[in-house]
């Protein structure tokens, strides 16, 4: 299984230290918190949980490898790929994250290319390490 580290770290402090910020900020405006009616407050804690839950499903992307597949979860989106499908893992200078290279090609006749957030560049070597790590899993299933 190949995760983000750093987003997930990165993610769950600034998760916390919004909702504090949030919290201490309906404190503060003292009485003003009476002139709130319910649906304003509803609004205000679905925007909050919104905004976490955006954040946490980024961070928990998530590659794992299976005896016949592979199952790509990137934020809320999950997608399975049999082996035979995928043509190659790659995982260029200056990428931002993996990419799976599929046999499939689109209107242009190029290779559709999906993206595998769980490995990305501000993990560091750790990245790199993943995406050759990857790539083998694949060849051995294939």
């Amino acid at each position: 299984m190949f995760r983000p580290r750093v987003l997930l770290a990165f993610s769950s402090v600034v998760s916390v230290l919004f909702v504090v910020a949030c919290l201490v900020g309906w404190y503060a405006i003292g009485d003003v918190r009476s002139q709130f009616t319910g649906l304003q407050v509803g609004t205000l804690v679905l925007f909050v949980v919104w905004i976490v839950g955006l954040m946490m499903a980024m961070a928990l992307s998530v590659v794992v490898v299976e005896e016949s597949r592979l199952v790509v979860r990137n934020g809320v989106v999950t997608r399975r790929y049999a082996f035979s499908d995928i043509r190659a893992v790659r995982y260029r200078e200056g990428d931002s994250w993996a990419y799976l290279e599929l046999h499939e090609t689109g209107t242009a006749g190029e290779h559709l290319r999906r993206q595998c957030l769980a490995i990305q560049r501000v993990d560091g070597a750790r990245s790199q390490a993943d995406a050759a790590r990857l790539r083998d899993l694949i060849r051995a299933r294939r």
